[in-house]
């Protein structure tokens, strides 16, 4: 790999760890419902956005004339 893919590889990455954190945030929902309402719609609302960003960027680099899905491919 040269330094292009790399970069490619670590933008996905890291695009990848913003979605599972948005996740982690949608399961601590339950887990803080029961304590605080603010503090779980908090986590809810944060988890729903980050998700929706991750997506958003994700999609974003995938449109256009496909070379962005064959990146993401190539990279797995």
């Amino acid at each position: 790999m040269h330094y292009g893919e790399h970069a490619i590889h670590a933008h996905y990455m890291t695009i990848l760890i913003f979605f599972f954190l948005g996740i982690m945030f949608l399961l601590l929902y339950p887990l803080l419902k029961e304590r605080s309402k603010a503090l779980a719609y908090t986590a809810l609302t944060s988890g729903i956005v980050i998700m929706i960003c991750s997506l958003y960027f994700v999609i974003k680099h995938m449109s256009g004339s496909g070379e962005g899905v064959l990146r993401l491919f190539r990279i797995f």
